[in-house]
């Protein structure tokens, strides 16, 4: 227990602390998604972790500019969505705000995660 606990103390302040850089405005999404350590909660090969859920089937439940808008938010939505409260539910920590990436940036992660996933 305490070497679980001591685990957990050591990888909170790698995961719970979500990236705040501002990503160039020339980045793609793959840049945006190593700027903003997405992978340290979903992977980097989208299969997720035990910290957030995997990204291989993000098309299935979302169009670009809703996930846009989920990655400034994503509180608010999860609180509305059935299917995510639920999801959010077995996950060690909260999906973070990133309204402090601009909008366009935003949408051009939204559209490459989709990609990606569809390729999956």
């Amino acid at each position: 227990m305490l070497r679980h606990s001591l685990t957990l103390l050591l990888l909170l302040p790698m995961v719970a602390c979500a990236s705040t850089a501002i990503p160039p405005e020339n980045a793609t999404g793959a840049e945006i998604y190593g700027i903003a350590d997405c992978a340290g909660c979903h992977g980097d090969d989208f299969d997720g972790t035990m910290f957030g859920p995997g990204l291989k089937d993000v098309d299935l439940h979302w169009n670009p500019s809703a996930l846009a808008g989920f990655f400034a938010a994503p509180e608010s939505i999860i609180e509305s969505d059935a299917r995510l409260t639920e999801l959010d539910k077995e996950y060690w920590f909260d999906m973070p705000d990133y309204d402090h990436i601009p909008p366009r940036q935003r949408e051009i992660l939204a559209i490459w995660l989709l990609e990606q996933a569809k390729e999956k």
